[in-house]
């Protein structure tokens, strides 16, 4: 039996490579977790450390990953493969604006 029609496919290197990524990853969407969804599991990782913690500790933790959560779309411009550094600058800053806060309150009423 002879076929009727026959199909010939001739891929470029780049759009096999691109159906390759596609069929490995799927069709579409996001390859890549968020920075937003990366420290939000580290902060669960966390969550040991945390719960040891006495009350008053634990309050100041909670409001050193606030000020994370805060600083996300800064920390999400940090080209870094690893969260621990974006998210200890953010507590950094959180800390230095609330010194400096605390400082020129000092000097205004001493």
């Amino acid at each position: 039996m002879i076929p009727l029609f026959t199909f010939t496919f001739t891929l470029s290197p780049i759009e096999f490579f691109s159906y390759q990524v596609w069929f490995i990853l799927g069709a579409m969407g996001r390859t890549v977790a968020t920075w937003r969804d990366r420290i939000e599991r580290r902060i669960a990782a966390w969550s040991g450390f945390r719960r040891v913690l006495r009350l008053d500790d634990r309050i100041a933790f909670d409001c050193l990953l606030h000020s994370v959560r805060s600083r996300s779309s800064a920390c999400g411009m940090m080209p870094a493969s690893d969260e621990f550094e974006p998210a200890l600058l953010s507590m950094l800053i959180d800390l230095e604006a609330r010194l400096s806060k605390v400082e020129k309150e000092l000097s205004e009423n001493g």
